[in-house]
């Protein structure tokens, strides 16, 4: 477990990382919802497309999604959507920002929570499948946080993942 503190906050980076998860792990229905979905645009293929996805078949879920846009050479992620829940959580909309270049107001140890879900993007890019990830966030002028994350790959030519969707569950 590493802890990591500055004078506004403290991430523990003991985050729960899972490629191997059960919905069963969810820590709130709507990612079990978004998972059954995936899993049905899905179908035979490896991953959807991004046209299978249709956002007024779950807008239930709407407000959780983060949509990332994936470029290759270099391996780059803009968020394309950063949803109300993350937005209402962050304090800012981030949409539009490429998430490598991202540099927090906040402090450097939020730099770190960057690096570790960049080389989580890293692992879904190279294994082509989705992964669970459960994590804590000690906000000191917000009391303790948690979060989970749901993320989910999609692909127009079934061999790069040109899009990746994520639904955080913030608790």
């Amino acid at each position: 477990m590493i802890v990591e503190e500055s004078k506004n906050v403290t991430i523990d980076f003991n985050s729960e990382f899972n490629p191997d998860f059960n919905p069963d792990e969810f820590t709130t229905d709507l990612h079990e919802d978004l998972y059954e979905y995936w899993l049905k645009i899905k179908g035979d293929k490896l991953m959807p497309c991004r046209r299978d996805f249709k956002p007024t078949d779950i807008p239930h879920i709407l407000s959780m999604l983060i949509l990332l846009n994936v470029t290759y050479d270099p391996l780059r992620f803009q968020v394309r959507l950063w949803g109300t829940e993350s937005a209402k959580f962050s304090g800012k909309d981030i949409t539009g920002i490429w998430v490598n270049d991202h540099k927090h107001e906040r402090n450097e140890q939020q730099l770190g929570l960057s690096k570790e879900i960049l080389e989580r993007f890293g692992w879904i890019i190279e294994h082509k499948r989705p992964y669970y990830v459960k994590s804590n966030m000690d906000w000191v002028q917000n009391g303790r946080h948690k979060y989970s994350s749901l993320v989910l790959p999609f692909s127009d030519d079934q061999e790069k993942i040109n899009i990746l969707l994520t639904a955080n569950h913030y608790y």
